[in-house]
């Protein structure tokens, strides 16, 4: 199994059988688990903790892979850096202001920002 292609699970073990028991019992219960297990309910009432138990040890230990989790498609990501030097700051904001638009592209955006403005205070 690749390592590197996985999505690390920062939570307690816990935290995660918690969830999914709240998510069991919003969703039908120990029949409804029972049933979606394909084991008979008397089944899945007694193995249901050593059940969650080990499987959220498994998730927390390894990890899920990356092809099996959807994400939310969002445009912008919040990073937080920490423990990081100021000499490396500079590098990275460097590196940052390459990704900036050309001068030019900047200065038309700026431009016709403020025309809009001068549109809307004038109306």
């Amino acid at each position: 199994m690749e390592y590197s292609n996985t999505i690390k699970i920062t939570c307690k073990p816990e935290h995660l059988e918690s969830y999914f028991y709240q998510k069991m019992a919003s969703e039908g219960g120990n029949k409804g688990f029972a049933k979606s297990l394909g084991i008979h309910p008397s089944t899945a009432s007694r193995d249901k903790t050593r059940i969650f138990k080990l499987a959220c040890q498994v998730v927390s230990e390894y990890g899920l892979p990356r092809h099996v989790v959807s994400m939310p498609y969002s445009s912008t990501q919040d990073v937080v850096i920490t423990n990081i030097s100021g000499e490396e700051i500079r590098k990275l904001i460097d590196m940052l202001e390459h990704l900036r638009l050309p001068k030019k592209e900047a200065l038309r955006l700026k431009n016709d920002e403020a025309l809009e403005c001068q549109i809307e205070c004038c109306t």
